[in-house]
């Protein structure tokens, strides 16, 4: 249905203006370049052409954002929910735009942190339009005096509250802005702890035994990959049989997607696909791990096989991060237990003792990356191409695929090793 047009411009200096009344009777007055704004305009910004002005206005009117009177009767809970909907509108058009700018999975976070811990400390049925500095303080100051919510988690849950505040309050739907009051918050958090080459050393051991034990390879070849190229978990398992390339003394892994619970199949971190290179043993090994999959002979022409299959047999699945997080745990407790030197006769102890390490230290599966980047840092002075090969891209690589030339990898491949043992 076309929008009948009930306004009329102005100009305030070089700015447009659009004049409406609203919903209330009241003669009101909206910054073209706002509403612009609000509604996504593709054009020029600020708006210059009474045309484009026009055209943004009746675009406005259809969206019914020009009128705040007409959002009064929203809640706070109501706005919040509708802006974190990812089949709603405006992710929509976001991905649209800049496709996987916003996956399932951020979005279902973002709109639990605001269900769980955002709604609850808000008074019931709290307007948009009344919103105000001290509602956005108290909801900050609860979760800060919280001994369970680490600081890091604080800082997403803020974000999913105060970003979509902050533009009701530039739409002129709250009459001021929400978070002025806010103190910044350090997320840093615990420093990220990474073992020692003889603690590696020994959690290879223990992996070992356990895959000899189980006749399952998955965790140990996630950690040597991890430990060899510093590759997050999510890009690990979500690695199909054509990332592998084989070479005489490296190998090519190309890194262009990632893999979550709730997001599926994705962009790596950062929407930015890489190269790196390993050890052609290691490859070797991915590639047997990939074929050993009981379904391998079932997969279509056409498709690629994925290397860490599913141990429960989900074909177009893979192996789940749980799984792998668990045995990971299991095997470097028992290993930072060993590095001690003490002896336990109980597998129990030898866990309660490793995992105190482990906890106290806060050496995690992501502790890998890290210990990665740490040696090949001090190892190499090619600060740029360290950053291709693990992801860590500034704004001056503006290319979409990184390429990494292999004579140039070749000592990270050998610090690769090195940690390997190799």
């Amino acid at each position: 249905m076309k929008t009948v047009k009930n306004f009329s411009l102005f100009q305030r200096g070089d700015k447009w203006y659009m004049r409406f009344k609203s919903t209330d009777g009241k003669l009101m007055a909206k910054s073209v370049d706002k509403l612009a704004e609000a509604i996504g305009w593709e054009g020029q910004i600020p708006v210059e052409k009474k045309k484009e002005a026009d055209q943004v206005c009746l675009l406005a009117m259809e969206k019914g954002v020009h009128d705040t009177a007409k959002k009064q009767g929203v809640t706070v809970e109501q706005y919040l929910t509708e802006w974190w909907d990812f089949e709603g509108d405006r992710i929509r058009r976001k991905n649209a735009l800049n496709p996987n700018s916003i996956s399932i999975h951020y979005a279902s976070i973002m709109a639990i942190n605001i269900r769980k811990h955002v709604v609850p400390y808000l008074p019931k049925n709290l307007l948009l339009s009344d919103v105000s500095p001290e509602h956005v303080k108290a909801v900050s100051d609860h979760l800060v005096d919280s001994t369970k919510i680490a600081r890091g988690t604080i800082v997403k849950i803020m974000q999913a509250f105060t970003s979509p505040l902050k533009m009701a309050w530039k739409q002129g739907l709250v009459s001021e802005d929400p978070t002025r009051f806010l103190d910044s918050i350090d997320a840093s958090g615990k420093k990220r702890g990474i073992p020692t080459q003889k603690e590696f050393s020994l959690l290879i051991d223990e992996l070992e035994r356990n895959a000899k034990k189980t006749g399952d390879r998955h965790t140990l070849l996630v950690v040597k990959l991890a430990a060899s190229t510093g590759m997050r978990l999510g890009e690990i398992i979500a690695l199909g049989r054509s990332a592998i390339t084989l070479g005489d003394k490296a190998s090519k892994i190309s890194i262009v997607r990632s893999w979550s619970v709730m997001g599926g199949f994705k962009s790596p971190k950062g929407k930015r696909s890489r190269e790196t290179y390993i050890p052609t043993s290691l490859a070797n090994e991915l590639i047997a791990l990939c074929e050993s999959n009981p379904n391998y002979a079932k997969i279509k022409k056409g498709e690629d096989p994925l290397v860490f299959w599913s141990i429960g047999g989900k074909e177009s699945v893979p192996v789940s991060e749980k799984y792998i997080r668990s045995r990971y745990t299991h095997c470097l407790d028992l290993a930072l237990c060993a590095s001690t030197g003490v002896t336990y006769r109980r597998i129990s102890d030898k866990i309660k003792k490793g995992s105190s390490i482990r906890i106290e230290r806060n050496i995690g599966i992501h502790s890998l990356r890290h210990m990665y980047i740490t040696r090949a840092g001090s190892s190499i002075g090619d600060e740029a191409l360290l950053r291709q090969v693990v992801g860590h891209a500034n704004e001056a690589m503006t290319d979409r695929y990184t390429h990494v030339d292999e004579g140039k990898a070749m000592p990270l491949v050998s610090i690769g090793k090195s940690i390997l043992g190799e």
